[in-house]
């Protein structure tokens, strides 16, 4: 399943915009005060709600965690159209799942049809560790330049988003091991990784963060990188 998009050397990757924590944090309380430990009775070791699209790599993800102590992992039967359903209903559960993410130590980022996963930014956003599951997925701002970039990019300073230091990727080959990798994370390296989420996050955010001047400087090393034209013999 999934994409096989790989970007090519003109291309400018930039992350999804995602609704600003400070929002989704109010939203949670007026739709129940769903939050981190609170009413929904503590948190969840690794979670994940998926949609059937890429359904072979998604349903061997699903399978592996079946019996796994704190895992919340499901797949819908089928893929359902939001627009056709009233907008209360949508936020309703849109909310609530935002809500799982941010009482979560993991969430699932498997592939999607795009060469990125909105599920990867929104859960930087509420403090859940992403673990990348797809060996395709692109991560934009990794290279050395955009590292230098981002020394202006709201004072981040060098090497603001640090993917390594954020996130887990696991090969789709080797999905069956998985569990045991997660369960063996300590508490002090889970902490470490959403400190990184959060700084990196900063980076990524068009609404409040660094993402606008990052992609402007990416653009424009581009259109430096375009040789100018040949004098008219």
């Amino acid at each position: 399943g999934g994409n096989k998009f790989r970007p090519g050397p003109r291309t400018v990757l930039v992350p999804y915009v995602v609704e600003p924590p400070d929002a989704v944090a109010e939203k949670i309380r007026e739709h129940g005060g769903l939050e981190a430990g609170g009413a929904a009775g503590g948190r969840t070791r690794v979670f994940l709600r998926c949609s059937p699209k890429g359904s072979r790599a998604r349903q061997r993800l699903i399978a592996a965690f079946d019996g796994f102590e704190g895992a919340d992992v499901a797949m819908s039967k089928v893929r359902v159209d939001t627009t056709a359903l009233p907008y209360p209903q949508v936020l309703g559960a849109f909310v609530e799942t935002l809500a799982a993410m941010k009482r979560s130590d993991f969430c699932l980022v498997p592939a999607g049809l795009t060469a990125s996963s909105r599920r990867l930014y929104e859960s930087l956003s509420v403090g859940c560790v992403p673990v990348v599951v797809s060996d395709r997925l692109t991560l934009p701002f990794s290279a050395p330049a955009d590292a230098a970039a981002a020394a202006d990019a709201g004072g981040l300073g060098a090497g603001a988003v640090n993917w390594t230091g954020c996130i887990l990727r696991h090969s789709e080959a080797e999905l069956e091991t998985l569990p045991g990798r997660l369960a063996a994370v300590t508490e002090g390296e889970l902490e470490a990784l959403r400190r990184e989420g959060a700084r990196a996050f900063r980076a990524l955010d068009f609404v409040d963060g660094g993402a606008a001047e990052l992609a402007w400087a990416a653009i424009q090393r581009l259109g430096d990188a375009i040789p100018p034209p040949a004098p008219p013999s």
